[in-house]
């Protein structure tokens, strides 16, 4: 009888013990974790209510609001004539206004657009120059970021977190999570040059994706229909800045060889010598771009602007992130009723018709953002003549 009650004061203890140890555990694991009610985002943005303009504030009298980066402002300045052809070609008298910053990255856009208390009918989008001045996550913590990613994109654990908020600081790791604020710090500004990795761009894109498809939702949500107005990119702008991983002395030899073929006239051994060269180091921007010289030399449009295309995804260089982030925004588009104006296929056909399109190396020329201007008005007249009345 000794021995049963022994074994059965031990049983209790040993349980006492191990549900002890598994809510210390718990405990431990969920003290000063953050709760995610959605995507898990390694920052966290700060109210932005007291950046909200006057003009912006007496939304009654805006039908259209201008956002992003500084491709937004430079559309901004044409407001007046969007406003003219507006009534001219429709016969409607629209207000437009802008809420755009230099440097607002797609975070700090959604942050402005949740400030105001209701969103007037349109908004345009005109950025995706700017989502790599800031950084999203310290380096440190990229391993966590990604776990935390995969693991929303598993369906049934992500409809459980968003039914029970509380059990994200059970499945998703704990990282310092970046503060934006009021005061944009620019890589630029960082003691060393910055430089993006492949590992860190890949995780980027990922997250520009969530934030696009949290923007459009809602855009949607509120009522507004969102036009975006994408963004060109000059292809024939060398890369910047090779990926380290890419970087060995036989490519920089072959690389070297191409660049003699092509400065000799040679260029369709050129182009074969950088498919060689491609096949073995498929992420090497230099040798996309070396590639895009000989096609274009050789009129072979179509590989032309998708070798171009492809030196502009591998460039490690930061603000070279116009090329993923049409393509992210061209594939959420039809889900959410979002409005597409291709300026960047605009510039693009300028450009192979060998017209100098650009007037920085980004941006493209005055007379192409003058010549949009009918094509977004039309965008704006054919989503308010579907509803009810006109404004």
């Amino acid at each position: 009888m000794k021995k049963v009650v022994k074994l059965i004061f031990f049983t209790l203890l040993i349980c006492i013990l191990a549900v002890g140890v598994l809510f210390g555990f718990l405990a431990y694991r969920i003290k000063d974790r953050d709760v995610f009610e959605g995507f898990p985002y390694p920052y966290v943005v700060l109210p932005v209510k007291d950046q909200i303009p006057n003009y912006v504030k007496q939304k009654e009298d805006i039908q259209i609001l201008i956002v992003g980066d500084r491709a937004a402002l430079t559309l901004a300045k044409y407001r007046e004539d969007l406003e003219k052809n507006l009534k001219m070609s429709y016969d409607l008298n629209l207000k437009t206004a802008e809420f755009a910053n230099e440097h607002d990255s797609l975070r700090r856009t959604l942050a402005k657009m949740k400030s105001l208390p209701s969103l007037p009918p349109i908004i345009i989008y005109h950025g995706g120059y700017s989502e790599e001045s800031e950084r999203r996550f310290h380096q440190k913590d990229l391993k966590k970021v990604n776990y935390n990613i995969e693991n929303f994109k598993i369906p049934e654990l992500r409809q459980l977190i968003q039914s029970i908020p509380i059990l994200s600081k059970f499945y998703y790791e704990q990282i310092d999570r970046i503060e934006i604020t009021n005061i944009i710090k620019l890589r630029d500004n960082e003691p060393h040059y910055p430089l993006i990795e492949s590992d860190e761009r890949e995780l980027n894109i990922k997250i520009f994706e969530a934030e696009f498809l949290e923007f459009a939702k809602f855009i949607e949500k509120s009522q507004s229909k969102l036009i975006v107005l994408n963004s060109p990119y000059n292809y024939y702008l060398p890369p910047t800045k090779n990926c380290p991983e890419t970087q060995t002395e036989l490519t920089e030899k072959m690389e070297n060889d191409i660049i003699i073929l092509q400065e000799k006239g040679n260029d369709k051994e050129a182009l074969n010598k950088a498919k060689i060269l491609i096949e073995a180091n498929p992420n090497r921007a230099s040798a996309h771009y070396l590639l895009a010289k000989s096609a274009l030399k050789l009129n072979l449009i179509k590989e032309t602007h998708q070798s171009f295309l492809n030196a502009n995804l591998f460039d490690c260089g930061i603000n070279k992130t116009q090329a993923f982030t049409n393509k992210i925004i061209s594939s959420i588009a039809p889900l959410h009723h979002v409005d597409i104006v291709d300026f960047a296929g605009d510039v693009a056909g300028s450009m192979a018709r060998g017209t100098d399109a650009f007037y920085q190396e980004a941006l493209p020329q005055p007379t192409l953002y003058h010549e949009i201007i009918p094509y977004i008005s039309h965008r704006v007249f054919q989503h308010l003549s579907t509803k009810k009345g006109k404004l």
